[in-house]
């Protein structure tokens, strides 16, 4: 999902880019890195960046995300903070295969498929559902009935079919990363 939303951000900032809108290109490198990344992606993976084991499938997937996210992003925001650009290029824990940021030139970006698109419209309605979750959970430990949102059990019931089947592609995943329990960062869903 987030590398589709950074495919999605990356022909954004091009086009930003072409036709000289270099605030419309910061400004879409900002919204990304915030709510995309850092409100979402972030947030749900960092348990099992810090929990899982060093060679784990669900870990190693997410470093690999992240990678990705890091270089593309770091090219994207190359033309307008060219040496911040560069100083995360330099600065990456892995070797790469150019020796600078401006050598990498910009990152492709794979068209979308048919399943690709109706994915990222489930992660969308996951997200606006997991939105309302958290707002309930804030009203719950500002009335003092809950603590930590992973003390909280969520029953959910959706009367939209778009977000009931978006729930129920992940209501029986058990690969460790797409479990709803997780997208919620919750006890149980």
């Amino acid at each position: 999902y987030v590398l589709g939303l950074l495919d999605e951000l990356l022909a954004e900032v091009r086009a930003a880019y072409d036709a000289y809108s270099f605030s419309r290109a910061v400004g879409a490198l900002q919204q990304f890195l915030v709510s995309d990344l850092s409100n979402f992606y972030l947030d749900v993976s960092k348990d099992r960046l810090y929990i899982a084991a060093p060679d784990e499938p669900r870990r190693r997937s997410c470093q690999t995300v992240l990678s990705r996210v890091v270089e593309s992003v770091a090219a994207a925001a190359a033309p307008v903070l060219p040496h911040l650009a560069e100083d995360i290029y330099q600065n990456l824990p892995y070797a790469t295969p150019h020796a600078s940021v401006f050598e990498a030139g910009w990152p492709a970006a794979a068209p979308a498929q048919g399943e690709e698109r109706r994915g990222r419209a489930a992660w969308a309605a996951v997200r606006s559902l997991r939105d309302e979750v958290n707002r309930n959970l804030e009203l719950a430990r500002a009335e003092k009935a809950l603590g930590a949102s992973l003390e909280a059990k969520v029953l959910l019931h959706c009367a939209d079919p778009a977000v009931s089947e978006a729930l129920a592609r992940w209501s029986g995943a058990s690969n460790g990363v797409d479990e709803l329990r997780f997208l919620f960062l919750t006890s149980q869903v």
